[in-house]
Order: C-alpha cells, then sequence, then structure tokens
C-alpha cells in the first residue's frame, strides 16, 4: 500500500486489539502490522475455511498476542479477541510436529504435552525464528468441551530493531484427519500388540509360562553357530520330575498341572539371563546354559536340586509334597557339536542318574525310600536317619538262618562289630506279601526301617528291580550287610513270583481240563475207554499229571 504510516494505523485501528500499533516500536515494524492487517481482515471477510492470524511475541518475553485473529477462531474458542491468544494457549492438549528423516523418506513424529509445551516455548520460538516457518498440529479443547484439531503454518518475520518476530499464517482445522490417524495408529498398535501376543504364546507353554520346545529347537541352532564361530562353551540340563505319576494319581490332574507349573517357576527363579528354561514334554524340562562349562553347570543343577527340596509344592491348595527330578548334562563341543546329540546326551545323562539314584526324604517318623514308606522308630524323631556307612566293620560275624513255621518262610541277615549291628529280617508269607524289618544300631542309638505291603505282581517286579538298582547304588554309605539283603530280597521276590506264575497256569490248565472233561463225558456217543483216553491225551497237551 502506498498510504504513510499515519493513513495505514489510522485504517487499523478500528477493532484492533494488538499492541504493536499503539506502542513504542519503529515505524517499519508499524506499518507492517497495520498492511498485514488490512490484508488479513479482506481475507477474513471472504468466508473460506482458512482462519488467519498475525501473532507477535518479544524475544525477552514468554508471552504471545494476537494483532489480528479471524472472528471464526474468537467464535470456535469462545472468547472475546482480546482474550484469543491467552484462551488457545490455555486450551492446547499437545503438539505435534512431524519431520523428514535424512536417512530414509519416512517422517518422524514429535509429540509435546501441554506441560512439556508449557517449559519449551522459548526454546520452540527460537526454532521457528531460526527456521523462518511454522509447521505443527495442535490438539485443543474449547470452554464447550468440544476438541478441535488446528494445523497451523505460517512465516516468521523478525525486526531486530525492535526484538520483535512476527507470525502471519493461518489455521485449519483437521479433526477429521487426526482422528482417523489416531484410530489408525490405535488399530495398528492394537495389531502390534496382538502379533506380539501370538509371537509370544507361539514360542511359550501355555501351562508353565517358560519357553517351548519350538523356541529352544530355533534358538539352540543360534546358540550353536555363535559358540562355534566363537569358540565358546554353552552347556544344557535335562530335567526328569521322579515318580511324578504317583503325584498325579494321588492328587489328581489338575493339581499335578498345578505342581509342574510351580516347579517351572522354582527352575525360572535359579537361572538368570541369558539362561533360561524350557518346558519340553509333560514332566520334563531343559534349562540353557550360554557360556558354562560342565562344572558351572553341574553347579546350577546341584542349586535347582537344593531349591526343590527346600520347596513344599501345591501348599495353597491344602497339600505338602515333595517333588525330586534327576539331572543330565551336556556340554558344548564336548558332548555334541549339534541339538541333536546334545540332546540325546543331556537325556542319556538323566536316565542313567535316575537309575543310580537312591534318594532318602525324611518327613518326622516317615522316611520315603526310593518312592516306598517306611516307619521311622528313632529316639531322635528329628534327625534324619543316616544310611549305613561305607566301611568293613572290624571283627564282624555274619550269619542267616532260615525258619519254616505254618508255611511262612523266614529269614535273617545279622552284621555285629563292636559299635554296630545291622539285622534285616524278612518274612514271606503267601504271595504276594513280603515284609522286611532293617534294624541298625550304632552305641545307644538305633533306626529301623520296615515294610509290611502287599501289591500286584508288576509293583513286586518293579520293586524287585529297585532292590537290584539299590544295591549299585549304594557303595558310597552302604554296609556289606544290606547290599547282600537286598540282592537276596529280589531273588527272593522274584522266585516268589515264578512260583506264583506256575500255580496260576496250573490252575488255568486244571480248569480247561475240567471244562473239557464234563464236555467228553456228555458225549453219549464214546464209550467209558474212549471217554478216559481222550482225557489222558487231553492232560499231556497240558503238561499236568493225573
Amino acid at each position: 500500500m502506498k498510504a504513510d504510516n499515519n493513513t495505514l494505523i489510522s485504517l487499523c485501528r478500528r477493532d484492533y486489539y494488538g499492541q504493536i500499533l499503539h506502542g513504542q516500536y519503529s515505524k517499519k515494524l508499524k506499518r507492517r502490522v497495520a498492511e498485514c492487517i488490512l490484508i488479513f481482515r479482506e481475507f477474513d471477510r471472504i468466508g473460506t475455511l482458512a482462519i488467519p492470524y498475525i501473532a507477535a511475541w518479544h524475544e525477552e518475553e514468554k508471552v504471545i498476542w494476537y494483532e489480528f485473529v479471524s472472528r471464526r477462531f474468537a467464535r470456535i474458542l469462545g472468547t472475546e479477541y482480546s482474550e484469543a491468544a491467552e484462551t488457545f494457549r490455555n486450551s492446547i492438549l499437545e503438539r505435534r510436529i512431524y519431520k523428514s528423516l535424512e536417512t530414509d523418506w519416512s517422517v518422524k513424529e514429535e509429540v509435546l504435552s501441554n506441560l512439556e509445551l508449557e517449559g519449551s516455548r522459548r526454546k520452540l520460538r527460537k526454532e521457528v525464528k531460526d527456521r523462518g516457518i511454522v509447521e505443527a498440529v495442535y490438539k485443543s479443547s474449547t470452554h464447550s468441551g468440544e476438541v478441535y484439531w488446528f494445523k497451523d503454518q505460517a512465516t516468521v518475520e523478525s525486526f531486530e530493531e525492535d526484538r520483535i518476530s512476527l507470525s502471519l499464517g493461518y489455521l485449519t482445522i483437521v479433526s477429521n484427519e487426526m482422528e482417523a490417524d489416531d484410530a489408525r495408529k490405535r488399530a495398528e498398535e492394537a495389531l502390534r500388540k496382538s502379533e506380539e501376543k501370538f509371537r509370544n504364546l507361539a514360542i511359550h507353554d501355555d501351562l508353565t509360562g517358560l519357553y517351548n520346545t519350538r523356541y529352544l529347537y530355533k534358538a539352540l541352532d543360534e546358540l550353536i553357530e555363535h559358540s562355534y564361530a566363537n569358540s565358546q562353551a554353552f552347556s544344557l540340563i535335562f530335567m526328569d520330575l521322579d515318580n511324578f505319576k504317583q503325584v498325579v494319581d494321588t492328587y489328581g490332574h489338575l493339581n499335578a498341572s498345578k505342581a509342574i507349573q510351580e516347579v517351572g517357576s522354582t527352575i525360572k527363579c535359579v537361572l538368570s539371563e541369558p539362561a533360561y528354561c524350557v518346558a519340553y514334554a509333560g514332566d520334563e524340562f531343559i534349562a540353557v546354559l550360554p557360556g558354562f562349562s560342565k562344572i558351572q553347570a553341574l553347579k546350577v543343577a546341584k542349586t535347582i536340586q537344593s531349591q526343590m527340596r527346600q520347596t513344599v509344592y501345591l501348599a495353597e491348595q491344602g497339600y505338602q509334597v515333595s517333588i525330586r527330578a534327576s539331572f543330565g548334562v551336556a556340554t558344548f563341543p564336548d558332548d555334541g557339536t549339534n541339538q541333536t546329540e546334545l540332546l540325546a546326551f543331556a537325556d542319556q545323562e538323566m536316565f542313567n542318574m535316575k537309575e543310580k539314584k537312591s534318594d532318602v526324604q525324611c518327613n518326622d517318623n516317615e522316611v520315603v525310600y526310593n518312592g516306598s514308606r517306611f516307619m521311622r522308630t528313632s529316639e531322635e524323631n528329628q534327625e534324619v536317619i543316616n544310611p549305613p556307612v561305607s566301611k568293613q566293620i572290624q571283627h564282624s560275624s555274619i550269619f542267616r538262618r532260615t525258619d519254616l513255621c505254618d508255611g511262612n518262610t523266614k529269614e535273617s541277615g545279622v552284621e555285629q562289630g563292636s559299635d554296630q549291628s545291622v539285622v534285616l529280617h524278612v518274612e514271606a508269607d503267601s504271595y504276594p506279601k513280603i515284609r522286611l524289618h532293617f534294624r541298625e544300631k550304632r552305641g545307644d542309638k538305633h533306626d529301623e526301617l520296615k515294610i509290611d505291603v502287599s501289591l500286584p505282581k508288576k509293583f513286586w517286579v518293579n520293586l524287585s528291580d529297585v532292590c537290584r538298582q539299590t544295591t549299585d547304588s549304594l557303595d558310597s554309605y552302604s554296609s556289606g550287610t544290606l547290599r547282600k539283603a537286598l540282592n537276596w530280597m529280589s531273588q527272593r521276590i522274584m522266585a516268589e513270583i515264578e512260583l506264583e506264575d506256575k500255580r496260576i497256569l496250573n490252575k488255568e490248565e486244571y480248569e480247561i481240563l475240567a471244562d473239557t472233561a464234563a464236555q467228553i463225558f456228555n458225549r453219549a456217543d464214546l464209550d467209558k475207554a474212549r471217554k478216559g483216553q481222550m482225557i489222558h491225551d487231553l492232560a499231556c497237551r497240558l503238561k499236568l499229571r493225573l
């Protein structure tokens, strides 16, 4: 415009609510403000969707004010022109800017809350002054409670003489676009969480929350490759719960599943990253120990074993269950160079331990020994019963006595020394009932183990195997008498089973003979001699003596 400053200012003073035209500022600044106000007024009268404004701020002050703002913007905010800047500033919920990344074609979104924005205004004003432009999106809540999204675009002019900066721009309402964008982001976030959840479920066991075999096989291949490239060792611990079927049979499947959960938690508490545990199959677990040598892995196994001994399982369900496990350790590359070899080696080591293990547990007056329960008659009931010590008793005498009384077999084995005596007494009633009584005396103390049980054949077969296996695992603490007694007991059990099998077989054969004989005698077409010959032939085929 060609009008002088006074004319321009005079034209702008009607409905003017700014500060510069009334203040002590340079003619250059006042003329520029007056020119822009006249132009922005005409633009606002057109009634476009854009909301024009002229904002100003002093570099040493915090407050931004409007030299001009659209009438429509004042109506949206529900305020007067003179209060529009402060009302808008207080209504802002967050500010977003979008920056293009130099490394690729993507755009980075930066979000500042109202509180963060309040503490960064001076810094932000310096940034827009240096750039010369304003590009931002504001989320605002008006007095009526309605939420608006405003996109702000402006150019910045600086007047160093007056220390004043002007922002000449316009706002556009982009609520629909931003709400749609937020909805898209929420959907993407929900999808991301859903994918993460399913990825997590895909590699974790549903029951225990530990890793599953799908994760194990993939992770083992990566660990083997990494360990091979860096010449590092790592170890696996294969774990199998002992006699867990008894827990299932005694407490039911639901409680057994809960017990497996609790055992998994016990193992997980012992391990520290990068070590982790895998629920392998049923009551089996595998601990993967990156960087662990064989000796270090054995220490971890002992720690897990100790922690399991100290834990009472199914306590929340009102039970007191003790659970033990057998362990097998395999180390890369000594015991295998691929996952099949390592898992097979650890599995075999675990079975070797299960076969040799003789675990003694004490609970008040009861002792659990290889899965069988014995009464404890020690004078000091709170003291764990110690098995016989592995050393030859000096000046000992050993004898065995067999008595036959009322059809029962009774045998005793005695080992005596200067300060120790061991007595084993076995009574074999009619199969399948057997009694075992073992008593040891050391000085003025004595301990006893007793069995008096009647079990089906398959259990006696198992018990015979247990006796045989126990003799192989007692080297570290057993006396010669106990070893011989257990060997004798295993042989005796198998002998009783063999006799009973023969008795049952004979019984079945005689029943067959009786049924067939009855049918032969009922045949009227045969004479007495012929019937007798047929019955004799049948008995011979059945290997019976008439």
